[in-house]
């Protein structure tokens, strides 16, 4: 049930809730003319009593009076039929109240699951605005994993105007170097003629075949110890210089299909 529902039936809970007020303070007030009934049967027979008493004459008994008898009965009645009444009221109204209280529950439970539901992707979001981040955890994470690489030299280069991205390259150069000497080539990164499309995340291009292995084991730890979308080495080749990290722009959030 959603939560339209448990609130409509919610609504429908209070509204019979609040009808049998109604019928409480009827049975309430049937009560209260059966008692008044009963004390003027009960003043009027005290007052024949003590007249009687007063005369003081012996004689045969009145005759019982229909209406004393009547009006005694009615108001005994009244007062079993109000207080029967408002028994069955109240177990109503309880029966009523928990199902209220039962229908409270499921809707707040439905309620914090949305809310749940909703601040992780808040997060999420916020997360797929926010930029790229090396946490210091990270960068010690990246610096000890990469030690054993210590004396290799590779250049990191970005696009030109690109302040995320330069941040990006000045983090990777603190977690890299040293144990790895690293040429700083913010704003460098342009299109070629081989390669007119624009990056999005991190490439590393070997600087050579003998550093293929190197290549493929900083795609790994980048991934592994920095959680940064690096693609894999291309194996169609290798540049004629230094290994270099292609720092791209920031992946985008593309909408899953339905």
């Amino acid at each position: 049930m959603d939560a339209s529902a448990l609130a409509s039936a919610l609504d429908n809970l209070e509204k019979s809730w609040l009808s049998l007020d109604w019928w409480l303070n009827f049975w309430t007030i049937l009560v209260v003319v059966g008692v008044a009934v009963e004390l003027a049967v009960l003043i009027a027979e005290y007052m024949h009593d003590w007249r009687e008493f007063r005369r003081g004459t012996i004689h045969s008994p009145n005759k019982p009076s229909l209406i004393v008898f009547g009006l005694g009965f009615l108001g005994a009645g009244l007062v079993a039929t109000g207080v029967a009444g408002e028994l069955r009221i109240h177990i109503e109204a309880g029966k009523i109240e928990t199902d209220i209280r039962d229908t409270t529950r499921k809707l707040v439970a439905l309620v914090d699951k949305e809310t749940a539901r909703l601040t992780g992707e808040n997060l999420k979001l916020r997360a797929a605005l926010a930029g790229r981040e090396l946490t210091i955890e990270q960068q010690k994470d990246i610096h000890a994993a990469v030690k054993q690489f210590s004396g290799n030299s590779l250049a990191i280069a970005s696009y030109p105007n690109e302040p995320e991205s330069a941040r990006l390259v000045a983090e990777l150069k603190s977690a890299l170097d040293p144990p790895i000497r690293v040429d700083d080539k913010t704003g460098h990164l342009e299109a070629t003629w081989n390669n007119t499309s624009t990056l999005f995340g991190i490439r590393v291009l070997p600087g050579s075949e003998a550093e293929r292995k190197f290549a493929e084991a900083l795609v790994v730890i980048l991934r592994d110890k920095g959680g940064l979308t690096v693609e894999p080495v291309d194996p169609s080749g290798a540049g004629g210089g230094i290994t270099q990290i292609d720092v791209g722009l920031k992946p985008p959030v593309i909408l899953p299909k339905p």
